[in-house]
């Protein structure tokens, strides 16, 4: 199986003070790898090093088996995409215009969009279920809301690899199942992939192939799901006492 991206030795420091601390992870094309540690640890950092916003101090990544080095900003864009929290906008964008600008990078004139980006922009709302508030801003909808206009936007940028910081952060039960369902849904039909930092335990265990712990900067274990994401690994990774136990199919189960 193809590797869609990958770190080696990557590193990073603010101030002097080492926030990342020589990472390497691999992601295989059309997975979902979780990236899993406590406040503090790096989590955040390392996505903005992934997505090309933050440039490492040593190491290297590579996207879809080239560095990303030697990719145009424009080019990056195009394979990868970043789905922050959601929170609502200094301006009232709608909902379909910030799906619309998912399109960026694929616009000759800034700002115009053409059929067939229109014609992207609503196959994203539809396969994340948003076309019903099309017209209503983005300070309008619930929190659950923005989230699927936020996927969306980046499915209207056709990228192939996608990163989620707390993508389930501040939903309720059914909408973070509902988020999650419709990731897995995205990744299996059409084989995108996934880096997603999450402090939820239990959606790791049932949505990820592969995870990724991290802790002070440094990776305290990282593999496949089934091998990887252990009571032993958890309790060493948080300090309190963890047990895993199997799901159904390949999921695990966490309890403390």
């Amino acid at each position: 199986m193809s590797v869609a991206l990958e770190a080696r030795d990557l590193s990073f420091a603010f101030g002097g003070a080492t926030v990342v601390d020589r990472v390497s992870l691999a992601v295989p094309a059309g997975e979902m790898l979780g990236i899993v540690g406590p406040n503090g640890s790096g989590k955040t950092t390392l996505l903005r090093l992934l997505s090309g916003l933050l440039r490492p101090a040593a190491g290297e990544i590579r996207v879809l088996g080239r560095p990303a080095a030697a990719y145009s900003r424009r080019e990056l864009a195009r394979l990868v995409a970043v789905v922050p929290q959601g929170g609502g906008t200094v301006f009232p964008y709608t909902a379909e215009e910030m799906v619309g600008m998912g399109r960026l990078p694929h616009l000759a004139w800034p700002g115009w969009l053409s059929e067939r980006d229109r014609e992207v922009c609503r196959e994203a709302m539809r396969r994340t279920d948003t076309e019903r508030f099309a017209g209503r801003t983005i300070d309008e909808l619930s929190s659950g809301e923005r989230q699927r206009v936020l996927i969306a936007r980046a499915l209207a940028q056709e990228a192939r690899i996608v990163l989620l910081d707390e993508a389930s952060s501040f939903l309720d039960l059914a909408q973070e199942l509902g988020i999650f369902r419709m990731l897995d849904a995205l990744r299996r039909e059409e084989g995108l992939t996934f880096v997603s930092v999450s402090h939820d335990l239990n959606l790791v265990g049932a949505f990820c192939q592969r995870v990724l712990l991290l802790r002070e900067g440094k990776v305290v274990a990282a593999g496949p799901l089934g091998t990887t994401y252990t009571g032993e690994n958890l309790s060493s990774l948080f300090g309190v006492a963890v047990e895993t136990a199997a799901g159904p199919g390949d999921r695990v189960r966490v309890q403390w």
